[in-house]
């Protein structure tokens, strides 16, 4: 992983800042203590992994809810990019995505659905986790000896983890997973191969039940074919009687339906001449029904002229009601339209009397109304002009605290200043007596230039106090007016409303005066409603000449619905006539089919008498077929269960055929099962840590010892060395597998924490960079960066400079080397430098 650019916003010190390394080989980060350098590396691993030295919340910069860090890095010459965004809002919450480059120059989304599934394709991008990385090519501050104080596991796991070895690991674990299957399905071979050894032991019994099913089926079909036989002969017997059965059933069955014909047809001749004599009492009564038809006739006609008439003379009735209701109503409207015209001008001309002497006082009060509004005019710029002294004024007074507690932060820094020959306590070097009298001097210059801030800002407090006094009296002497102008307003449009309502009846008084004189004038004429009773004297007219006479009317009307039955009459007798002729032909017909029906009645009767007496032996032949039917039946089922037992007898020996084949199967796969597992149990012991992995280790230590003390030995004038065992002795006096850490000198082997701050610090750069090389030329993590955050200021002059020799001995082994440093004299050893500055705004970057 090479990193080439980070964007931060809100990230810790940095509001906005944006560190470019492309092109950068070696490059020297520096500053003061606290300016932000070691955020930077903390970006740098939250981006990747979302893990720092801080809690997510703690990264957000004071007084901001949101932060973000866009970061571009390459793998392999392949640009990736991520970008990580941590929010307060709620609950807290972090947003997360992954890019790669593509060959347009745009970037492309590559992260899972979900934030662990994106951080799990970050992780197989940069195949490496966090806790590698920072116990490798990261010396983090507070934390270079991160490797050398770990216990021995700890140190076997994370150079396991360097070296690539948890593929093994899979392997280990996909071996005792395929052991695991094949013991599994060696059991089961087993236990099936136990069923089918049990299963075909049976085979003598089933031979024997298929040879006793074979003798039993044969007699069984001897049986079968007698009963066959006898049951065919009875059932021809059977069907032959039952065929004479059904005739004479049919022949009773038209018995009966000739009989049932015979009684309708009886009916039907009753029914006719019932029907001849009541035509022959009509027909009889034909003259008097005749004459009482034309009477009838000659009443209807005049009474249909008499209807049109009455019709005529209701509708001159109905259109006369409606003309009167007409003119009634409209003399009824023009009455209510003059009271209320009389009614209105009573009222009107009672408001407009108030008039003249609404208008005088209306003009007084718009007088005083002008003056109260510019006095409130006043008051409003007074107003404006005193908030404008009373901001400045309390900004001043906020500014004069911050200055008194600078000046007491100014003189206990002053108080604190070490002594001569003591550390400086902000970068660590020595402090002779002239630096200390400087820093002091630096102190006093501060505290002065403090002080003199001070006083300016007391004399302007001290004005703006003075022009707030003038401001509150004047704005005193103005709000008296200012609050008339209120009271002024709401009686002026009390007043304005009453004088526009006053006028407004002056208006309406003039025109209801001339409305009413014009109804009284409608009224007194009769005006009004001239077509309607124009319409009236016609219809008068008209009804006299009309000359209707209602007592003839309900005479005629009366007679007429006497007469009516002859109508009726009439056609009844017309019918009569017709159906007379028809009926005597009915008759003769009825009279035929009753002698036919009579001869076929007995026709029937005797072919029923024969053939029952040939019908008598019915049921003794049923008898005996159904007895036959049961013999059959028994045979048959006798057969079907000889014939079931045989069939069984040879499926099972058929499938006792398939479970010797199966048996013969089984016994291949089980010997395989067996061997599978033993082969991957072998497997599982040679991936496992004590196999393949320990000798993968042993392998590599040499390698890494040999480079630790390169380095080691640069910067100890070959006083020191390291060892690491990966075997020590138990109580017992069994070897255990271990990862010691053994470190000696020209005093002899010691324990780490004996020796000094700055030996210590060679060792765990020494081992840290060895990992890191490593781990660049393994195939297992894409590493090309190595970054120092720590340790010059332990070093004495010489130490130093065999530090920075070691580094220049190992940076062509590395894409990016960054140095991180706030010591004077080491900024300008490195061809490129960054410096980090704190402002108020924020922490800035910038490149030299």
């Amino acid at each position: 992983m090479v990193p080439v650019k980070l964007v931060l916003k809100n990230f810790m010190c940095y509001k906005n800042a944006m560190l470019d390394l492309d092109g950068i080989h070696l490059v020297c980060l520096s500053g003061d203590n606290g300016s932000g350098k070691s955020a930077i590396l903390d970006a740098i691993t939250w981006t990747l992994w979302g893990k720092a030295r801080a809690s997510d919340d703690e990264l957000i910069a004071q007084g901001e809810i949101e932060m973000q860090t866009d970061m571009e890095f390459k793998v392999n010459e392949i640009l990736y990019r991520i970008v990580r965004t941590r929010t307060r809002k709620g609950a807290g919450h972090t947003e997360l995505s992954f890019q790669i480059r593509t060959p347009e120059g745009g970037w492309r989304n590559i992260g899972g659905n979900t934030k662990r599934a994106t951080q799990d394709e970050i992780i197989k991008a940069l195949r490496m986790e966090y806790e590698t990385f920072i116990n490798s090519a990261f010396l983090l501050q507070g934390r270079a000896d991160e490797f050398t104080t770990k216990t021995p596991g700890e140190r076997k796991r994370v150079l396991a983890e360097i070296l690539g070895l948890g593929y093994y690991d899979d392997l280990e674990t996909r071996a005792k997973e395929e052991a695991r299957e094949a013991e599994s399905r060696r059991k089961r071979l087993d236990e099936r191969l136990q069923e089918l050894g049990a299963e075909l032991a049976r085979r003598p019994a089933y031979e024997s039940q298929k040879r006793q099913g074979e003798t039993e089926l044969l007699a069984g079909r001897e049986i079968l074919t007698t009963a066959e036989g006898e049951l065919v002969e009875l059932q021809s017997r059977e069907s032959v009687l039952r065929l004479k059965e059904s005739q004479r059933q049919d022949a009773l069955k038209r018995l009966e339906t000739v009989r049932s014909d015979l009684a309708r047809t009886g009916q039907d001749l009753a029914r006719n001449e019932f029907q001849t004599e009541q035509c022959r009492e009509v027909i009889g009564r034909k003259a008097e029904i005749e004459a009482g038809f034309r009477e009838w006739q000659l009443v209807e006609r005049e009474y249909e002229t008499m209807t049109r008439k009455f019709d005529q003379y209701r509708q001159l009735l109905t259109r006369r009601h409606e003309l009167e209701g007409i003119v009634s109503r409209a003399q009824a409207t023009l009455e209510a339209d003059q009271r209320n015209a009389r009614a209105g001008l009573k009222e009107a001309e009672e408001q407009s009397r108030s008039l003249p002497g609404l208008e005088k006082d209306f003009a007084a009060l718009q007088t005083e109304v002008a003056e109260a509004a510019k006095r409130a005019e006043e008051l409003e710029g007074k107003r404006t002009e005193r908030q404008a002294v009373t901001t400045r004024h309390e900004l001043l007074s906020l500014e004069a605290r911050k200055l008194s507690q600078q000046l007491e932060e100014i003189k206990a820094r002053a108080g604190q200043v070490p002594a001569a020959g003591e550390r400086c306590d902000r970068c660590g070097t020595l402090l002779d007596e002239a630096a200390r009298d400087h820093t002091l001097e630096e102190r006093r210059r501060e505290y002065r230039e403090c002080q003199a801030t001070v006083k300016e800002n007391k004399i302007n407090l001290e004005g703006l106090r003075a022009s707030l006094e003038v401001l509150d009296r004047i704005v005193r002497d103005l709000e008296g007016p200012a609050r008339r102008l209120a009271t002024l307003q709401k009686n002026f449009g009390t007043l304005e409303q009453k004088l526009a309502q006053a006028r407004h009846a002056d208006e309406k008084a003039s025109l209801l005066r001339q409305k009413s004189a014009e109804l009284a004038a409608q009224l007194e004429g009769k005006t009004f409603s001239q077509k309607e009773r124009g319409q009236l004297a016609d219809l008068n007219q008209q009804a006299q000449e009309l000359a209707w006479d209602d007592e003839t009317y309900q005479r005629v009307k009366g007679r007429l619905n006497i007469l009516k039955k002859f109508d009726q009459q009439m056609v009844s007798l017309e019918q009569a006539q017709l159906m007379i002729v028809e009926l005597h032909k009915r008759a003769t017909e009825l009279e035929q089919r009753q002698a036919e029906l009579r001869q076929e009645e007995t026709t029937s009767q005797t072919q029923a008498l024969s053939l029952q007496a040939e019908v008598a032996g019915l049921s003794e032949v049923v008898q005996r077929r159904e007895a036959a039917q049961g013999r059959r039946a028994e045979a048959e089922s006798s057969v079907k269960l000889f014939q079931r037992q045989l069939w069984e007898a040879e499926s099972q020996l058929k499938r006792l055929d398939e479970l010797d084949a199966e048996r013969k199967l089984k016994n291949g796969a089980f010997q395989e099962a067996a061997n599978q597992k033993s082969v991957f149990g072998e497997l599982t012991e040679a991936f496992g840590k004590k196999g393949l992995q320990a000798l993968i280790i042993d392998t590599v230590l040499p390698e890494l010892e040999e480079e630790t003390n390169r380095l080691l030995g640069n910067m100890s004038d070959g006083r020191m060395t390291v060892r690491f065992d990966t075997l020590r002795d138990s109580k017992k006096g069994d070897a255990i597998e271990t990862l010691d850490l053994k470190i000696s000198d020209e005093a002899g082997v010691r324990s780490y924490e004996l020796f000094s701050g700055g030996e210590a610090f060679r060792v765990n750069f020494a081992v840290r960079v060895a990992l890191s090389k490593l781990l660049a030329r393994r195939s297992g993590a894409a590493l090309q960066t190595l970054v120092i955050d720590e340790g010059f200021g332990s070093q004495d002059g010489p130490g130093r400079e065999r530090l920075v020799e070691a580094i220049r001995s190992i940076e062509d082994d590395f894409k990016r080397v960054i140095i991180i440093t706030h010591i004077q004299e080491l900024k300008d050893v490195f061809p490129v430098r960054i410096d980090i500055t704190k402002t108020a705004t924020g922490s800035t970057i910038s490149v030299n």
